[in-house]
């Protein structure tokens, strides 16, 4: 993959076509939209069933929204674009690598913001109460995508097939769902090491459980780690070309 500087221009015409490409693939729209918005639906109706405080369902909102509508969209998206070569033909213009590659995902975290800010609203309407540090829920939030996204890269990669993205997103998945899960339990700060944990513990932090500075910046580290070091591997291996 080479370096060289992202052209706006390009961006916003790649941008543009994979945003249409996502709407005309039904499959795919209603993976990314419809399900994680009837979910997050769900969990503000079911919440004194499910019995859990907000804050909890402020967590699993930004865990399911972000693999549902992220994690797995950029997943088959990179593996379906190479297999039907159109990786291959944005490579062969001007097009830097960078540029691609953010163009193809830019419409996919736009698509998650607004998500995850309809559904917010809707909790606070509901009666959530605002955080009491809400720039740890900003920064936990949007480091967790960030992860998801260079994790959504590299699954990407070694992808086949968008069939075959069933079974290679189940990893990450599990990691990331289950961690978050069982940092809300256990809440043993080495879940902190994995990349729900440290999102778990980012969200209950800016609902003004108190942690210590040294587990804030562990997390802070934690989600930063799980970001560059899936971003270097796919760096140093992404292929652009149908896997045989």
């Amino acid at each position: 993959m080479s370096v060289a500087g992202m052209s706006t221009p390009r961006f916003a015409v790649i941008a543009l076509s994979e945003l249409r490409l996502i709407v005309r693939n039904k499959t795919v729209l209603i993976g990314a939209t419809i399900m994680p918005l009837a979910l997050g639906g769900y969990l503000i109706y079911s919440r004194e069933d499910i019995g859990r405080g907000w804050p909890e369902l402020v967590l699993l909102q930004i865990v399911f929204f972000t693999l549902f509508t992220l994690f797995l969209t950029v997943t088959t998206t990179l593996t379906t674009r190479r297999q039907d070569l159109f990786l291959k033909r944005l490579r062969s213009g001007e097009s830097s690598d960078t540029t691609i590659l953010l163009g193809l995902i830019s419409p996919v975290i736009v698509l998650l913001a607004a998500q995850l800010g309809i559904v917010l609203i809707a909790m606070l309407i509901a009666g959530a109460s605002i955080p009491d540090n809400p720039w740890l829920l900003a920064g936990g939030s949007i480091g967790f995508i960030t992860v998801a996204a260079a994790m959504g890269i590299l699954t990407g990669n070694i992808t086949p097939s968008a069939a075959a993205a069933q079974v290679t997103s189940l990893p990450f998945l599990a990691l990331a769902a289950g961690s978050a899960i069982w940092a809300l339990i256990a809440q043993d700060w080495y879940l902190i090491l994995l990349p729900g944990g440290a999102l778990t513990s980012l969200v209950n932090a800016a609902y003004g459980t108190g942690i210590g500075q040294d587990l804030l910046l562990l997390a802070a580290g934690s989600l930063t780690a799980w970001t560059v070091i899936p971003a270097l591997i796919a760096y140093k291996t992404f292929r652009w070309e149908p896997r045989h």
